[in-house]
């Protein structure tokens, strides 16, 4: 179609455009704008896409005291670097460190109920309780009261020289029960 070069040659007669002619230059930086800005939408769509899908590997270690402060038979709660708890119980074994998030949807925390008749015989008080499923866990993290789905997730757990603990919370392990591999021997 005709068109007009006045705006941008000073010329004032309608011409018809030759194939190939370039974009006037506000036409060229706007499409540069635009080219850019969708570039940079796409790349930080693409940032957001990775941070939430991509496996979060590292270590997020949180110090869990001395073998030497625990009794047989003992939990202690500490919270995860991202505000999650979990309990490092001391068993005959060994030490777990035990994830207090829910084992299914409903978001609701585990505790640890230290005047609750225990469900082990290392000690006669002390159990895990989660509300939602109204379900009960031993110090081992077995299911052993209501409907809870699977044992208490744990956290791998290891012991320096110097006898100081430390818990990799970076990501909460599933089992199908306990196993002496989830423990840290002193």
């Amino acid at each position: 179609g005709a068109w007009c070069c006045a705006c941008w040659r000073g010329e004032s007669r309608v011409r018809e455009k030759p194939q190939g002619e370039e974009l006037t230059p506000l036409a060229s930086r706007l499409a540069r704008y635009w080219l850019w800005a969708t570039l940079l939408f796409l790349l930080f769509l693409a940032g957001v896409v990775v941070a939430v899908f991509w496996p979060r590997q590292g270590t997020e270690e949180v110090p869990a005291g001395l073998v030497g402060d625990y009794r047989t038979g003992e939990v202690k709660r500490f919270q995860t670097l991202k505000g999650q708890g979990f309990y490092v119980v001391r068993l005959p074994e060994g030490f777990l460190a035990l994830s207090a998030q829910r084992v299914h949807p409903l978001g609701c925390t585990v505790q640890w109920l230290p005047n609750t008749p225990s469900l082990d015989n290392l000690d006669t008080t002390g159990a895990f309780f989660e509300p939602c499923l109204n379900s009960a866990w031993d110090r081992y993290g077995a299911v052993k009261a209501g409907i809870g789905p699977r044992p208490l997730d744990y956290f791998p757990l290891r012991i320096g020289k110097d006898g100081a603990m430390v818990v990799n919370t970076a990501r909460p392990l599933q089992r199908s029960g306990f196993d002496r591999s989830q423990l840290a021997v002193p």
